[in-house]
């Protein structure tokens, strides 16, 4: 049996965790697909949200009030205004969901955001992770998680 020094054992290691390094920030740099979500055809006067999945995370889409302001996590379509989010709590991960008002209740620790995922109270004090959205071709398009 083959004895191995310490020398080994540090260029095995270090080997070992630069090559963990290396698949960590390829995965991380790994760009995201692109989803459809949606026809526009579908969103009628009684829409209110839509559940989906993307980039293995849970996500709603909804329509919202058109904000006074521009932001890059609301989609305006002809006079209507959408917004994705992702549906994990940003404070112990746990699941939201979306009441009737547009809210995002958290029902572990009671945390609540409004409907384009701003914190309203805590103990959340992260926004909800959005996700950025397009129209293509008559169709609401997931095309990021906005960072």
């Amino acid at each position: 049996m083959k004895r191995i020094n310490r020398r080994e054992v540090n260029k095995t290691l270090a080997l070992t965790l630069f090559g963990s390094e290396v698949a960590l920030q390829t995965a991380l740099a790994a760009p995201t697909q692109a989803m459809k979500i949606l026809e526009l055809s579908q969103v009628d006067a009684n829409f209110k949200h839509f559940n989906f999945t993307f980039e293995n995370t849970s996500c709603v889409l909804q329509r919202v009030a058109v904000p006074k302001e521009n932001s890059p996590r609301v989609l305006l379509v002809e006079q209507q205004a959408f917004v994705a989010l992702s549906r994990r709590c940003t404070h112990a991960g746990c699941a939201t969901a979306t009441e009737e008002d547009g809210t995002h209740f958290c029902d572990c620790h009671g945390s609540i955001f409004n409907a384009i995922g701003g914190v309203i109270s805590g103990p959340a004090r992260v926004p909800l992770l959005a996700v950025k959205l397009e129209v293509r071709e008559k169709n609401i398009w997931a095309i990021d998680f906005l960072r």
